[in-house]
C-alpha cells in the first residue's frame, strides 16, 4: 500500500468510528430514556463536545 492509499484508509477509518460512536451515544440515550421510567422523557440528538 503507498502512502497515499494508506493515508486514505486512515481517513476512511476515523469517519467510521466517528459514525459509530454517533450511533453508540444516540443508542446509550435511548436505553437511558426507556429505563428512566418517565413516560414524558423526549429524545433529543446526543451532541459530544469531544
Amino acid at each position: 500500500m503507498t502512502l497515499e492509499e494508506s493515508l486514505a484508509a486512515f481517513e476512511r477509518g476515523i469517519g467510521l468510528v466517528r459514525l459509530c460512536q454517533q450511533a453508540l451515544d444516540q443508542a446509550e440515550q435511548r436505553v437511558r430514556i426507556l429505563t428512566d421510567g418517565r413516560l414524558d422523557a423526549e429524545f433529543k440528538p446526543f451532541v459530544n463536545d469531544d
